[in-house]
């Protein structure tokens, strides 16, 4: 049977308008979208294992049982004995982040005395009007974010769908995960299908390049952290180190967050600037670790993005879907990379680069 072929401003506009409306479907239900993508991102996450398990000779729905029983146990287990910890440590933190906010101006301003009697340029007035201005509103935004994360952070794990919702959707993705990998393979154009499953190998080496490297990462650099200031006598330095962590697969924000809240209590708890410079030095160290040794080898160069592109994403995403937009904002920057260079590979050989029309 011969089939009309379709002019290719047609097959555009008919993927535009359905990546178009898919976009604008998940804007509109963002607010249940919790437990569904936390659902599928461990069923991501695990199905490599599901997969070993069935080439070691157990059958799907066995290997699925084991490893998404032993991952939510173990998930569970950890919540239970670290969890109330690190609550009540973000509980003291943001209860002591005022004063700690006024001990770090007087320090800065004492360093600004003797700076302005070493130099004779008076810099008192200045810098106590800057930190005036500034503070207040530093101080007030952190606490409405900690304090965020705190209030929203515990209703959501408290919520039913999340605890409920989220096992039972990542088990039955999990089971059903090649046959849906092939249900959408069948569902492919047939005159594009070799160009469409290439493009999909290409986007899953990058989302399982960032998702289940990125994951390692963050729980590497959260017991790093955790460990690392916790025994050095760094005051709140399990939740520092947890948070500076977690938040290691969004960028910068990871890093300059665990920095700020790491020297904030430093300069407030010590004295001495030996003392202060032990938590600072190791925080530094971790920085180093994760940046030049595990993210290369773990997370590698599959995201192929700029610093500058990942930022953009990271504030996109954030202005689209709010907090899931920014978890979710690499991962897809990096899926529209993979999209933006084949559209690149393609209008370099079609008539409009080369200036002539293909025979």
């Amino acid at each position: 049977m011969a089939y009309a072929r379709l002019p290719a401003w047609k097959h555009w506009l008919f993927w535009t308008a359905i990546l178009g409306g898919l976009l604008i479907f998940l804007v509109l239900i963002r607010e249940i979208l919790l437990p569904f993508i936390a659902g599928m991102a461990v069923a991501f996450f695990l199905d490599p294992v599901v997969d070993r398990l069935e080439r070691w000779g157990l059958g799907r729905l066995l290997a699925t049982s084991v490893v998404s029983v032993l991952f939510f146990l173990v998930t569970a287990a950890f919540l239970a004995v670290v969890g109330p910890m690190i609550v009540n440590q973000v509980i003291d933190l943001v209860t002591a982040l005022p004063s700690y906010v006024q001990w770090v101006k007087e320090r800065l301003f004492s360093l600004s005395v003797e700076l302005s009697e070493s130099t004779g340029v008076d810099l008192r007035q200045r810098i106590q009007e800057a930190l005036a201005s500034s503070a207040e509103g530093a101080v007030g935004t952190l606490s409405e974010i900690m304090l965020g994360i705190v209030v929203n952070g515990i209703a959501v794990v408290n919520l039913v769908s999340l605890v409920l919702i989220t096992p039972f959707v990542g088990f039955f993705l999990l089971l059903e995960w090649d046959h849906i990998v092939a249900r959408i393979d069948q569902m492919l154009p047939l005159a594009q299908r070799a160009t469409l499953r290439d493009l999909f190998r290409r986007m899953n080496r990058v989302l399982a390049g960032f998702v289940r490297g990125q994951a390692t990462v963050c729980v590497i650099m959260a017991i790093y952290y955790a460990a690392a200031l916790t025994l050095v006598g760094l005051q709140y330095g399990l939740v520092i180190g947890v948070i500076a962590g977690l938040l290691t697969f969004i960028p910068f924000v990871g890093s300059l967050t665990g920095m700020a809240l790491t020297v904030a209590v430093s300069l407030a708890q010590y004295d001495s600037f030996g003392q202060m410079a032990v938590p600072i030095l190791l925080y530094l160290l971790g920085q180093f670790i994760e940046g030049y040794f595990l993210t290369p080898r773990l997370v590698g160069r599959q995201m192929r993005l700029h610093d500058v592109w990942m930022v953009f994403a990271v504030l996109a995403g954030g202005a689209l879907l709010g907090f899931w937009g920014v978890i979710l904002a690499v991962p897809v920057a990096g899926c529209i990379g993979v999209l933006v260079r084949f559209a690149v590979r393609r209008y370099r050989i079609s008539p409009f680069y080369l200036g002539r029309v293909q025979e």
